[in-house]
């Protein structure tokens, strides 16, 4: 026989979700909440020691962009390097300041977009 002595936060997550999958919330076996985080490093090059992809930045998940930011952070790397091959301190100091304002974008609209979601405030960019 199952337990029925559902704490009211449990039923009520499993009135949002609903079905099967409503009732593995309601049991508690899973647990709907994550931590958000949230990144955007002023530098990403010291030298010639990196920081790509999330430890460079990281997007809230709800930007669904942390995968395209690490492509991003890659495929331009490579080509600053072919760029300037002979002289990689030069590719990496060209290829950083567009990478640093790309992780901070992303991290400006993961939380506006929290924001919104959360506490209904509208972006600053859209209109009254």
């Amino acid at each position: 026989m199952p337990d029925l002595n559902i704490p009211p936060q449990s039923a009520r997550r499993a009135l949002v979700i609903g079905g099967s999958l409503g009732g593995l919330f309601a049991g508690n076996l899973l647990q709907p909440e994550q931590a958000i985080r949230d990144l955007a490093m002023a530098r990403m090059v010291d030298r010639r020691v990196l920081l790509l992809g999330d430890a460079a930045a990281i997007p809230r998940p709800h930007t669904a962009a942390s995968t395209s930011k690490a492509a991003s952070n890659a495929l331009t790397l490579v080509r600053a390097l072919e760029r300037f091959p002979n002289d990689p301190d030069k590719a990496l100091a060209r290829w950083e300041a567009p990478q640093v304002a790309l992780g901070r974008s992303l991290y400006d609209h993961g939380r506006e977009i929290g924001d919104h979601l959360l506490f209904h405030r509208r972006p600053a960019h859209c209109a009254s």
